[in-house]
């Protein structure tokens, strides 16, 4: 693939926020934060490239990664310190240098390694073009009437040699069971009188016959060569799943089109990133595939639904198991977003009160010893996205108006021009290795300036819910049906 003018911007706008950085304290004291970090990557991407993996066990302790960005904001009060800057200007000297000194370094270590999985076509060795195991796709529905056709049509047209398909119908009220009907001759259509998607799911892998069982939720389709791609890397008998890459179908309004850069960036980036060291701390709830011998116990599917998210409690479980789970970029899925403002902020509430439940409840690893380099900087990644991003971003909002009110606002002005383009450049990029058209790029700053800040709003009512124990029920989304 051709490298055209976006590598040199998003260059510049990285050396800018180094140079900014540098000229708010010494660029000596920059350059360690930078160069401790990368090298601290490059050690842990040394290690698992070795097959090296921590043997002895280790008392209970945080995240490196995660202890690294905890301390920071003290090593970086004491050299403002040291530097001469005054108390009254400390803090919000403070605020800057840590959210910048993050943007940064994030910035600076995926993209080029985002870059090496998608320019260079790295060769898989799990590879092998006759590699189909029975499969088992299975699909639960409640009220989808406007979009199970196409997903069930889009199964039925994929080319896979060996594939069963079960609906499950989660007590549809609408005319969803009466769509099915018309394809009975080609999938196994079964009726699950308990309420929820874990309960449909968990009836279609008792019935399901296939060794691989792909999840896939009723809003969204697959491509002729999706099925045959997902399965590849379960040639490795130590994989336990694959998640696949999901990709928005549909993009009418500014709601929609804003989530097509969030979906590049937040999700698939980092996923390709992660594919390079064998480790995916989240099995996509809406395309995902699973060894049936790994989620599958005593004739019990591992499936709970104790918490909002029950993608990443059952990935977490699979990697406590031992099982590696893994990435297929090329493995493509389309599915539908939410269309309006509520809906959207309904669903990430979901997924950050599950990330929240999620953590707590498997507390005992994400603090033990099973945690390898690989997990360190998987679970590090998610973590940023989730906790430190929105907790940075409602930081620097509570810190802008003091930052006007000393006389400031310049600065204001200044960091956010900067973060604005700053993301801008980084989601073209990502947009243009991914093979999406870049002129979504230009939905990046509605995406900082709105998206974001949404996302920590959430995340605030999130942990307060969950400190109060507080009941939340799922709420669908209302579906589009995008064909």
């Amino acid at each position: 693939m051709k490298i055209d003018y976006l590598v040199p911007l998003f260059i510049f706008s990285t050396f800018a926020s180094v140079i900014f950085m540098g000229i708010l304290i010494t660029t000596f004291w920059t350059a360690v934060a930078i160069i401790s970090f990368i090298g601290y990557f490059a050690f842990s991407t040394f290690r698992v490239k070795q097959g090296i993996k921590i043997q002895k066990k280790r008392k209970r302790g945080i995240s490196t990664l995660l202890s690294f960005f905890i301390v920071l904001p003290i090593l970086l009060g004491v050299v403002l310190h040291y530097e001469g800057y005054s108390v009254s200007k400390l803090f919000l000297q403070l605020i800057i240098l840590y959210n910048y000194t993050i943007f940064v370094i994030i910035n600076t270590i995926l993209l080029p390694l985002f870059f090496i999985t998608t320019i260079k076509n790295l060769p898989s060795s799990y590879f092998e073009k006759n590699y189909t195991p029975k499969l088992t796709v299975v699909i639960p529905a409640f009220n989808e009437e406007k979009i199970i056709k196409q997903t069930v049509q889009s199964v039925i047209d994929a080319d896979y040699p060996k594939k069963e398909i079960i609906v499950v119908n989660n007590n549809s009220t609408d005319n969803t069971k009466k769509i099915l009907e018309k394809y009975q001759n080609k999938i196994l259509v079964l009726d699950e009188p308990r309420k929820g998607k874990v309960n449909a799911i968990n009836r279609g892998i008792q019935c399901a016959k296939g060794d691989i069982i792909v999840i896939l939720d009723a809003d969204t389709r697959v491509l002729h060569n999706t099925l045959a791609k997902i399965v590849i890397p379960f040639v490795n008998y130590k994989i336990g799943a694959v998640t696949g890459n999901v990709k928005v179908d549909n993009r009418s309004n500014l709601i929609e089109k804003i989530q097509v850069p969030d979906y590049n960036v937040s999700m698939n980036l980092a996923r390709g990133v992660l594919s390079l060291y064998g480790t995916m701390p989240i099995i996509s709830g809406a395309f995902g595939a699973f060894r049936k011998s790994a989620i599958v116990e005593k004739n019990v599917s591992i499936f709970t639904d104790d918490t909002m998210t029950e993608d990443f409690d059952v990935t977490v479980k699979l990697l406590k198991k031992g099982y590696i789970t893994s990435y297929e970029k090329d493995a493509i899925a389309y599915t539908e977003v939410p269309k309006k403002i509520m809906d959207l902020v309904n669903q990430r509430y979901r997924w950050l009160r599950g990330f929240i439940q999620v953590y707590f409840k498997h507390k005992d690893y994400f603090l033990g010893a099973a945690f390898d380099y690989s997990y360190n900087i998987a679970f590090f990644l998610l973590m940023n996205n989730n906790m430190i991003v929105p907790i940075i971003i409602i930081i620097n909002l509570i810190a802008i108006v003091p930052t006007i009110l000393i006389g400031n606002t310049d600065l204001v002005i200044f960091l956010i021009s900067l973060g604005l383009f700053n993301i801008t450049m980084f989601s073209l990029l990502t947009l243009r290795l991914s093979g999406e058209k870049i002129s979504y790029g230009m939905y990046a700053p509605v995406l900082m300036v709105l998206f974001l800040w949404i996302t920590s709003y959430i995340f605030l009512k999130s942990v307060i819910d969950q400190i109060l124990h507080k009941e939340k029920a799922w709420k669908k989304i209302p579906r589009i049906g995008t064909t």
